[in-house]
């Protein structure tokens, strides 16, 4: 089985660094400006809210979820939670460009 590794700013590819303890020395790292705080919009156009952290399985370094702040006025009662937030598979992701597309029925439970 593989282990989740949550991480705030960065992305971590290379998992043996990370379980070893060694320096980290990483093929990608993603800058927090370019996701972290990111408007997540649904493809209907609705705002779902902001992207605070992302969930990633060590073994692959494949995003799993995004950990998404939701609006207050979105009705989060359909979507997996962790915390205040709402998880979102990164499968339901369509597009990253001024905002976080994701497909909503995708994302259901």
């Amino acid at each position: 089985m593989n282990k989740i590794l949550k991480v705030k700013s960065q992305i971590y590819s290379h998992s043996h660094d990370i379980e070893n303890g060694d320096t980290i020395e990483m093929s990608k790292v993603f800058a927090r400006n370019l996701l972290f705080n990111k408007q997540v919009m649904a493809t209907d156009g609705t705002e779902i809210g902001t992207l605070s952290n992302v969930i990633v399985e060590i073994k692959g370094g494949n995003i799993i979820d995004l950990m998404i702040t939701p609006n207050p006025n979105f009705d989060a009662s359909r979507y997996r939670k962790a915390d205040s937030y709402i998880l979102m598979p990164f499968d339901s992701v369509s597009a990253i460009k001024d905002y976080i597309i994701v497909d909503k029925m995708k994302a259901k439970v």
